[in-house]
């Protein structure tokens, strides 16, 4: 990973940019958590499950997790469950998170359970065990056959799907 001098990030195995260091939160809120209609969609649910292919920097299970935590009538447990071939390092994941105050102290967490992750599946703990993230490190093909989740809502990677083989 590295950064460039707005604040982005860049992975240059992919040559591909990971959002604006301005906008990558708006934009997983609005693309995502409200492009797939949350958090009505849960709302006095017992348990939600998101499946997401590509975990990145976590933008989607940050603004998910926020807006499943300022809901009042939220689902009892979100289970978030992300598929990712390599992720990125904790101290990258607390980077891009820096200059959005709402979401740090959940990347923070977050950043403190994803250091050193191998291929495998990793489960994550959060909220007293209401929020779970399970981290799937693997090649998304291979992951799809061996895990067993029903989805609620799907996020797909549409970035630059092209990229990521």
């Amino acid at each position: 990973m590295t950064w460039r001098a707005d604040g982005s990030a860049h992975n240059p195995r992919f040559h591909d940019r990971y959002g604006s260091a301005i906008g990558a939160l708006a934009q997983s809120e609005q693309v995502f958590v409200q492009g797939c209609g949350l958090p009505q969609a849960w709302r006095d649910q017992q348990a939600w499950r998101v499946l997401e292919l590509g975990f990145g920097l976590g933008w989607n299970f940050l603004a998910t997790w926020s807006a499943w935590r300022a809901d009042a009538r939220r689902a009892h447990m979100l289970h978030f469950c992300a598929i990712e071939a390599w992720p990125v390092a904790a101290d990258d994941l607390l980077r891009a998170a820096t200059p959005y105050p709402a979401v740090l102290p959940f990347a923070q967490q977050l950043a403190a359970q994803c250091k050193g992750l191998s291929a495998g599946f990793h489960r994550l703990v959060f909220e007293q065990g209401r929020l779970l993230l399970t981290l799937c490190v693997g090649d998304v093909g291979k992951v799809l056959r061996e895990l067993a989740f029903e989805a609620d809502t799907v996020y797909l990677d549409g970035f630059a799907p092209e990229r990521n083989f």
